[in-house]
């Protein structure tokens, strides 16, 4: 712990983030009913992104106008036929992260208790001006443009783009040097269980067998802890 605590200073945004065609979302015109609700509780998530949905790019999920608190649907009634746009209690603002931010940083943002969903963002880098002339030139052709090193070579806040996505779960992993199962993990048979666990059933996951090991991991299989962070 105290070797991933000292490595946050080092280790950037992009280090823990997911692509972000990985996330789990919805449109912010779909309509909330028993159907939505059923695929969002299959998914297992306590949070979604919420994208808006453009008629000219169906497939570009990069505009995240918020996060749902999918705890909240229970109080929206399925008959009222409500877009998801439209439940404003239920959506969060989910904090933006610069793709080479350091953990300090990110964690510091989460701390702030905005949401523990956030975009990371990569943005363009504008090459120095090497000459007067160089900077007095019209660099709008420079825009998205790569040098020999394969390195951005523009700087436009507007440029920034929605690439990938982290949660405070991750932060809190990083700082462990460890990954962080919940209840959802186990249910859904995200986590590949030891035999002897699957042949036990939950009691012997609530009694705890700290010395098993995942198969595939060399990392230890700690049980009979409660996990305070879900994504």
């Amino acid at each position: 712990m105290i070797h991933g605590v000292l490595e946050m200073h080092n280790k950037k945004a992009k280090d823990i983030a997911k692509p972000l065609r990985e996330a789990s979302m919805l449109a912010h015109d779909e309509v909330i009913d028993r159907e939505l609700v059923s695929k969002v509780l299959a998914w297992g998530h306590s949070r979604v992104f919420v994208y808006t949905r453009k008629a000219e790019e169906p497939d570009d999920r990069s505009d995240i106008v918020g996060v749902l608190l999918v705890k909240k649907l229970l109080g929206v009634s399925l008959e009222e036929s409500c877009r998801v746009d439209s439940v404003t209690q239920a959506l969060k603002d989910p904090p933006v992260l610069a793709a080479d931010e350091n953990l300090l940083s990110v964690l510091n943002k989460f701390q702030d208790g905005t949401c523990h969903l956030a975009i990371v963002r990569e943005i363009p880098r504008r090459r120095p001006a090497d000459s007067e002339s160089d900077s007095d030139s019209d660099s709008s052709s420079d825009v998205g443009a790569v040098d020999g090193r394969g390195r951005l070579v523009t700087c436009w806040e507007e440029d920034a783009r929605n690439v990938m996505f982290c949660t405070l779960e991750d932060v809190i992993e990083s700082m462990l040097k460890e990954d962080i199962y919940d209840e959802e993990d186990l249910e859904l048979g995200k986590v590949a269980l030891p035999a002897l666990l699957q042949r036990q059933g939950s009691g012997a996951i609530r009694s705890g067998f700290g010395g098993l090991r995942r198969s595939g991991s060399s990392k230890r299989f700690r049980l009979g802890k409660s996990r305070a962070f879900s994504t």
